[in-house]
């Protein structure tokens, strides 16, 4: 990874997060936690450098494991596509369409559960790995 965090304030009910370039250690971006949401920002600077795509999976995991909050939940507005595509690539699930925007989860127990789903008989369970969503849907988009 190219990027870390600062932590710059933590409290129990909100944390802020700077995203740090690791060679220059420039402040990339924030990813500001408040009462189980968060938001997220790039700065201009660092627009289109995947800096905020590992920054909120950095900051994701520091809030679970450090924290130990167990539902994490974002807002976007559908118009943000860039936004909708950092949530889901950081593993947030889409759980509402309120008409111009979405609201995301993340829970890390999500993944466990799915390979609790009982195997059908004559089939195997796989698990397929990749290092992007979006590459590997276009992977099995190109097999139909």
């Amino acid at each position: 990874m190219k990027t870390d965090i600062s932590v710059l304030k933590e409290s129990d009910e909100q944390c802020l997060f700077h995203i740090v370039l690791k060679d220059s250690g420039e402040a990339g971006g924030q990813v500001i936690y408040e009462n189980g949401s968060v938001s997220f920002e790039t700065y201009p600077a660092c627009r289109g450098r995947h800096l905020m795509s590992e920054g909120l999976y950095l900051v994701t995991a520091w809030l679970h494991e450090r924290k130990g909050i167990s539902s994490l939940r974002a807002v976007v507005s559908k118009e943000n596509e860039t936004a909708v595509h950092i949530l889901e690539h950081c593993g947030y699930w889409r759980l509402k369409d309120d008409g111009s925007t979405y609201l995301y989860e993340h829970r890390p127990e999500k993944t466990k559960e799915d390979s609790r789903e009982p195997v059908p008989a004559g089939c195997r369970r796989i698990y397929l790995a990749g290092g992007c969503f979006w590459g590997t849907e276009r992977i099995f988009r190109m097999l139909d």
